[in-house]
């Protein structure tokens, strides 16, 4: 297999870890005040930094721009509150909830909310979604969340074997449980008018855009010409966290 995936699975995995559990929280509920002070602060400039080593520049400068439209204030994080409710919340038709089972059959979800990495997250967690969820098993956050704490679960694994066998099925997992989806839900959101800030259809984008390539440097084969891709970036000591 892959041997620079294999030379950096402990890094590699704990930041993929970080960067799902952000993805996460950034969709699973109305924004608080904690995240919010970490959308405007300089740890976020580093985790877009982290993006733009990943070749996202398009896409980040569009996340950019929006917390730049944003100053910080109170009545920002209030607006900002406001776009999640317009996008995903609100009873109109055009509004664009981030649940698979919008967009997928039912046999598709029994087989996620099946699958073992999703069953045992939600067996031993509990996610804070928003009440007009429902608690829905097939929203995007729990999708996010159980692919973070599987990271996590195989961090520091030690077999080549395994790590070949964990890559190739956490690639295909990301297949079936977000991209057999978010290409047409994010399209979607970008449709929405009316938003005070672009931040909430940016993220969407980044988000299809990061998963996209996770899956491909998972699964793709050791006699492709993917071998520049740098598949960790930064201090892998750091204790800097994303949420």
């Amino acid at each position: 297999m892959y041997q620079e995936l294999q030379a950096n699975w402990t890094p590699f995995n704990a930041e993929r870890s970080s960067i799902f559990e952000w993805f996460s929280s950034v969709f699973a509920d109305v924004i608080s005040k904690d995240l919010f002070a970490f959308y405007c602060s300089d740890e976020m400039d580093q985790l877009l930094d982290f993006f733009v080593g990943l070749g996202f520049n398009k896409e980040v400068e569009r996340v950019s721009n929006a917390l730049k439209a944003m100053d910080g204030s109170d009545e920002a994080r209030v607006a900002l509150a406001e776009d999640f409710k317009i996008l995903f919340l609100t009873k109109k038709t055009e509004t664009v909830p981030p649940l698979a089972s919008l967009y997928l059959d039912q046999e598709d979800i029994d087989f996620l909310q099946n699958n073992l990495p999703l069953s045992v997250f939600l067996e031993h967690n509990e996610l804070p979604l928003n009440p007009e969820f429902g608690g829905a098993v097939d929203h995007i956050s729990v999708y996010l969340a159980a692919i973070s704490a599987w990271c996590l679960a195989v961090v520091d694994e030690q077999d080549p074997k395994i790590m070949e066998s964990v890559a190739q099925v956490q690639g295909m997992y990301l297949e079936v449980s977000l991209l057999s989806w978010t290409e047409e839900w994010q399209d979607g959101i970008q449709q929405i008018e009316g938003t005070n800030f672009d931040f909430y259809q940016s993220i969407a984008a980044l988000l299809y855009a990061f998963v996209k390539l996770d899956a491909h440097v998972l699964t793709y084969e050791s006699e492709t010409d993917y071998e520049d891709i740098e598949l960790v970036e930064g201090d892998t000591d750091s204790d800097r966290t994303l949420h």
